[in-house]
Formats: C-alpha cells, sequence, structure tokens
C-alpha cells in the first residue's frame, strides 16, 4: 500500500502527458494530400486555404498532389494513413462517386474517413474553342444530334466529376459525343484551347485565364441557377430541363482520427473560410467559402453516396 501514492503519482503524469499532447496539436507540419493535379481547381483552392490555416495553427500545411484513378490513389492513401490528424485528404464529389464506379476504389467513403469541413462550392463550366460553331447550348445539342458520338470532348479522367457531368448531360439531352480522357485539367483544357478539342466541362480555376484572353469560350454553366460571380452566364438547365450538377469539395481525415483533433482542424478550416481574404479569392476562382457545422457536413456526405451510386448506375459507367 505504501506503494499507491507513487503509482497514483505516475498515472496522474501519464494522463497529464497525454492531455499535453493531445493540447499541443498540430506539433509538426500536416499534409493535405489533393487527389488531382496541380493547377487544378481543387488544388488552386487547398493553397489558398492552406496558407491562412498554417497561420492560424502555426503549424505549416504542405499540399501533396497525388493523382490517379480519378482520386481513387490519393483517397486511399489517407485511408490507410495513421490518424494522428496530420495526414488529410481534401476531395470532392469523386469521395462519393469513385467507390461506386471503380471496381477497386480501395476505400469507403463513410467508413474510413472522418469528415472535417465542407470548405466550398463551385461550378464547371461548359467551354469551347472560339472556332467552335456553336454559339450557346441549343446549337451544340443541334450539332450533336446532326453528328452523333462525332463530336470530341476532353475530360481529366476517366470517372471525374467532369467525365460524369457530360455523361449527364448527353442523358439529359438524349445526344451523344466521344470522350477523350487526359490525366489532369491543365492539358485537358489545353488541348481546348489549341483546337484538338472542341469542348470540355471545366472548373472556372482552369479556364478562367483563357476565357479572358479570349481563348475559351463560354456557353453555360452546370449549376442550378445562374451564378452571381457570372450572371451572364446561363445555366445548362435552362436549355435542358432536369439538368444541373454543382460540385463540392471537402476536407477529411482517416476513420479513428481523435475527435479533439478533428475539432482543431474544423475551427483552423471554418477560420479561414470567414477570413474576407480567403472569400474574396475563392469567388475569383468561382467557388463559394460554405463554413458549416461538422455534423451537417457528415450528413451531407452520407446522403451524397445513394445520389451518385444510381447516377453512376444509371450511366453504366464502370472502371477497373
Amino acid at each position: 500500500m505504501k506503494y499507491l501514492p507513487k503509482a497514483l503519482m505516475c498515472l496522474v503524469a501519464v494522463i497529464a502527458a497525454a492531455a499535453n499532447a493531445q493540447e499541443a496539436f498540430p506539433n509538426r507540419p500536416i499534409t493535405i494530400v489533393v487527389p488531382q493535379q496541380a493547377g487544378s481547381a481543387s488544388d488552386v483552392m487547398m493553397r489558398i486555404l492552406a496558407q491562412k490555416m498554417s497561420l492560424t495553427m502555426k503549424q505549416s500545411v504542405v499540399i501533396d498532389n497525388r493523382i490517379g484513378a480519378g482520386g481513387s490513389i490519393g483517397a486511399s492513401f489517407v485511408a490507410k494513413s495513421k490518424p494522428d490528424g496530420y495526414t488529410l485528404l481534401m476531395n470532392g464529389n469523386s469521395h462519393v462517386i469513385n467507390p461506386a464506379l471503380y471496381k477497386n476504389a480501395n476505400f469507403d467513403p463513410v467508413k474510413d474517413f472522418v469528415p472535417v469541413s465542407l470548405i466550398a462550392e463551385g461550378t464547371l463550366l461548359l467551354v469551347t474553342n472560339p472556332g467552335f460553331p456553336a454559339k450557346n447550348v441549343a446549337e451544340l445539342l443541334a450539332q450533336a444530334k446532326a453528328s452523333p458520338g462525332k463530336i470530341f470532348y476532353s475530360t481529366p479522367g476517366n470517372g471525374t466529376l467532369n467525365h460524369l457531368a457530360t455523361v449527364m448531360f448527353e442523358q439529359a439531352a438524349n445526344v451523344s459525343f466521344q470522350h477523350v480522357p487526359y490525366k489532369g485539367a491543365p492539358v485537358s483544357v489545353a488541348d481546348v484551347v489549341g483546337g484538338q478539342i472542341p469542348f470540355t466541362f471545366s472548373a472556372l480555376a482552369s479556364s478562367l485565364p483563357f476565357i479572358q484572353s479570349g481563348k475559351l469560350k463560354v456557353l453555360a454553366a452546370t449549376n442550378e441557377a445562374r451564378l452571381k460571380s457570372l450572371p451572364q452566364v446561363p445555366t445548362i438547365k435552362e436549355t435542358v430541363a432536369g439538368y444541373s450538377v454543382t460540385p463540392w469539395y471537402g476536407l477529411f481525415a482517416p476513420a479513428g482520427t481523435p475527435d479533439a483533433v478533428v475539432n482543431v482542424l474544423h475551427e483552423a478550416v471554418n477560420s479561414a473560410l470567414t477570413d474576407p481574404s480567403v472569400v474574396e479569392a475563392f469567388e475569383k476562382q468561382g467557388l463559394t467559402a460554405t463554413p458549416q457545422p461538422r455534423t451537417k457536413f457528415a450528413a451531407f456526405v452520407n446522403s451524397e453516396v445513394p445520389v451518385w451510386r444510381k447516377i453512376v448506375k444509371d450511366s453504366g459507367a464502370s472502371l477497373d
């Protein structure tokens, strides 16, 4: 019994050390995996956010671009990472699309991750080479119906949101195009600019410089309603009833990450998203900052899984 006080003191010391270690998070650089190519819309967005998060948490936030399999390679890597808050995943619609699309996505969007924060909502723009004859969606569809399967379009890769958005467009309008998948958004857009490919669905961040310089022509946006930042651009829905696709982007941690750590990350993200400089930078990229409670984002992710599972199934798309 005489050793009990010393044992208790050791136990208290261990508990205090554990508490201090938890309170100290983060005490080393954080890596955020972006499963898209450098220069893509999500990459640009995450670098803007990471800079502000670094200031808030007083630690470096490093971006690691791990591309491939429509984002599955990066997601799978994070899913298998140590759940300590130091390796995170920035992902969007592909987070819930890929497990339905790929036979071996190697991750479960719900079981393998803890949703940290919804970051932003964006847009996809239907853009063409300036020399392409169609001046609007109706004219593009008329050409497609006159020449089924003969008009080419590019995407950042098989199974990407850009790809599925085009497939949904084909189905909604009852037309067919010819798909040319690339390895990343920059090269996909570059070949439309160069005239090798007539059109693509592109995030604003990837196409804005070319739009501003007159090297790309905007026909429409995929969102439900016209964008405040681009009120002159019509939606596809105005021509094709029932069609809309809204890209979203969120931050995820591996399942098992301590709740206290996730809360620190969530607060850092939401703090950054309310910063006027971040809001303005996002708007220039066609993005709307969307700070919200963790529980709301988790419920949103859960609700998106069956929605995109059905879309993928109806499209008939399947990838190895």
